[in-house]
This record gives C-alpha cells, structure tokens and sequence, in this order.
C-alpha cells in the first residue's frame, strides 16, 4: 500500500448547510435593500442637479442609506466569523491530524464486506511448441534413393518422408513367397503319409517306431510352413517399407538421411512434430501458481498475428519454479487446424479464473506483502478494530478473503493508515 496518508473523501457536513442559511438570507435581504437605496439615492441626485442648474436649492438626506450600510458592514463581519468557526469545525471533523489531538471521533470511509464474482487473469510470455513428437526410425536396411522433404516442411499422412531401392526387397519377397509354396507342399506330402500310417495303425502292420516318426515329420512340416509364412509377412512389410509416409500432420523438425545413404534397422531417419494441436508454453511468475491450474481457459496472442486472440485450454502446470526467472510454466493446448502456429513462435498468454468469493476493497488491506496482513473492522459501537486475516488474490481494486472477515462486516477503505486499534470513528459507507 501507499506510505502517505490517505485522506477520507470530503463531504458538506450539517454544520457547513446551517451557516449557509442562517447567513445566505440575512446578506441577500440586505443587498436588496442596499441596491434600492442606491437606486433611490441616484435618482435623488439627478433630481438635485437639475434643481441647481434651475437655481433651486435641494436637501438630500443619507441618513438611511448610511444606516443601511453600516447594517451591512456588521453582518458581512459577523458572517466572516462565522465562516472561520464552520471552517474550523469541518477541519476538526473531517481531518485526522485535528481529530485527534481534541479526542474526536477519527474520520474514515467504509465498505461492508459481501460475495462477488472475481475474475483473476495471471498472464506470461513464451513459444510453441508440438504437441506430439515423432522420432522416426528405419523399418528395414537399404539404399535411399529419394528424400523429397526438407527441414520445416509441413507434412500430412499423404506425404512421402523417403524411399528405398525396392529391388532387393522385391527379391526378397519372391524367395519368401517360393519358400511358402515349397514348405505349403511339404506339409500336404506328410500330411498323407502320416494318415497312411495310421491306416496301418488300424490294421495292425505298422510299428510305434513308424507311428512317432511320420507325427514327427508332419510336426515339423507344419512347423517349417508356418516359419515360411511368417517369414514372408516380413518380407512384404518390408517392401511396404520401401516407401516411408508420414504418420503425423506436422512439421519436419529434423532428417538424418541423404540420397544415396545406406540405412540400417532401427536407424532414426527424421523427427516430426505434429502441429495439429500445438502447445503455448507460457512462463508465469511463481506468485500466480496458486491461482493457475489445468482445465482454465486461456487466451494467446501473437505479434506474428496481430488482433487474432487463439483460444486454449491449460493442459498442465509444471510443479518446478525456474531459480532464475521465479516463474513456472504452464502448457496451454491450443488447436491448430490451419498449422498456423510453427514451433518456436512468440507470444503472450492471458489465463482466467472466474470465483464467487468474499471481496474487501484492497485499500482496505494493511502489510498485503507481508506475514501479517490486517484490516480495521468497525464495531456496531463505532470503533476500530485490528484484525488479521488471511487473502487470496488482490485483482482489479479488490481483495480475496479468504479468513479473518465474515460477509457483512464493516471494515475501514480510507483512513487506516492513521487509525489505531480501538479509536472511536465516524464513516461514510460506500458502495450503497
């Protein structure tokens, strides 16, 4: 709060209306008289020099007009006097440095503590950045033949990241499919032997030896076929692999490959950053982390755009405060349709709570940065009264409470800064 002395709002008291009655009729009374008289008297003096020019003598008498006059005189003093006392008495009514001294009641203004819709904003600057990011590796070893993308390039699924020689895959793919067909029969050979021999089971002619040796070779069989199928689902994946697309709509954020590199399994190729819903990672002061929470609505605002307002959602708040700024960041999700935002654009973000709470103005609030912030409470006996409390925020002129005043207390706006615990008071409730 302010050092200097804040002053109560001055107001025309009962004593200032009375005297500007009791002296506003008697003074215009005798102005009126004071002009008829000087109306008559000039008239008078008209009349008595054309009487001279006429050689007539002419008697004046300014006898009343010279009594109306000191009348005046006396009541214009007597209305200065009283004038000086009223001046007098609204000083001592209505000034704190004159109040006291004659042990008068200490002037101040109040307000009645009540619930409000309070609108907090905590606000900070900061950048894009992907909601998503894509490492991208190698599915399969090969020659690049093509890398049609560079780095900052927008991307969509439709778009080709990279190609492979397809041809060793295309070998590949044949001799997986040939050895399918090849296993595919073997399997059909043992099949009918193994039912063969257990034609023979039946009829009593072939051996256990003969019995477990032809399960034995069907097992395998099917064993080897199924190895061979596998064997050739790879191989088609891999030729899919031949041509890389995107897996996100974003932007290029780095490649790793050249044309006529050699890449190997699991190699990382490009990195990728979806730009489909961006995150603003705005860094507020670590005053506001009370305040700042995910799911508020935010507000972003860019210089690249001017007079565009973005509209976004927090999505999470950093619990850490950086040493050096005193500030935490907040990510706020903001979607991106168009890809508008790109990684690394500056802005500034407005974030807004909406609460109902118990509200005191906050020039009501004593030491608001200190441990022990107090306000004067004025007791239905007209006495100030310290009291702490605990706030919240301190917004827009008001004051959160959170503990040490009830709705409906009465608390001092203007004047604590000379009050003392226990001084009588007189005040003007503001906010009627």
């Amino acid at each position: 709060m302010e050092e200097n002395k804040q002053q109560p709002t001055k107001r025309p008291g009962f004593l200032g209306a009375l005297a500007g009655w009791i002296l506003g009729w008697p003074v215009i009374q005798e102005l009126a008289a004071f002009g008829s008289d000087a109306a008559r008297h000039y008239k008078l003096d008209q009349a008595a020099a054309a009487a001279s020019r006429a050689g007539h003598e002419v008697k004046t008498d300014y006898s009343r007009s010279s009594s109306r006059l000191r009348s005046w005189l006396r009541i214009t003093l007597i209305a200065v006097v009283v004038l000086l006392i009223c001046a007098v008495a609204y000083q001592a009514w209505y000034n704190p440095d004159i109040s006291r001294p004659l042990h008068l009641p200490m002037p101040a203004d109040a307000f009645r503590a009540r619930m409000m819709d309070l609108t907090e904003v905590s606000g900070g600057g900061g950048q894009v950045q992907p909601s998503q990011i894509v490492n991208l590796s190698s599915w399969i070893m090969g020659q690049v033949t093509q890398v049609p993308v560079n780095l900052g390039d927008i991307v969509n699924p439709d778009t080709i990241l990279y190609e492979c020689d397809p041809a060793p895959l295309d070998a590949a793919l044949t001799a997986a499919q040939e050895k399918v067909n090849t296993m595919r029969y073997a399997t059909t050979i043992a099949e009918k032997q193994d039912a063969g021999t257990q034609e023979m089971k039946k009829q009593g002619i072939a051996s256990e030896a003969d019995i477990l040796a032809s399960s034995s070779s069907l097992a395998q069989a099917r064993s080897n076929l199924a190895s061979a199928q596998q064997a050739l689902i790879q191989a088609q994946i891999d030729r899919q692999s031949a041509q890389v697309k995107s897996p996100v709509t974003g932007i290029v954020m780095g490649r790793m490959l050249n044309p006529g590199e050699r890449v190997i399994m699991n190699q990382q190729v490009m990195i990728l950053g979806d730009l489909k819903e961006v995150y603003f990672l705005a860094n507020i002061s670590e005053d506001k982390i009370a305040s700042v929470r995910a799911s508020l609505k935010a507000e972003v605002v860019f210089e690249a755009f001017p007079g565009q307002v973005f509209q976004g959602e927090v999505f999470f708040v950093d619990p850490k405060t950086n040493p050096q700024t005193r500030s935490f960041t907040a990510y706020v999700k903001i979607p991106n349709p168009d890809l508008k935002l790109k990684p690394g654009l500056s802005g500034f973000a407005r974030i807004t709570q909406q609460k109902h709470v118990l509200v005191v103005p906050d020039t009501a609030v004593i030491n608001p940065v200190g441990e022990n912030a107090t306000v004067f409470i004025i007791t239905p006996d007209n006495h100030a009264v310290l009291r702490t409390i605990r706030y919240g925020v301190i917004t827009q002129g008001w004051a959160e409470i959170d503990d040490g005043v009830q709705e409906g207390d009465i608390v001092a706006t203007v004047g604590p800064l000379y009050l003392k615990d226990g001084d009588k008071v007189h005040y003007h409730l503001e906010g009627l």
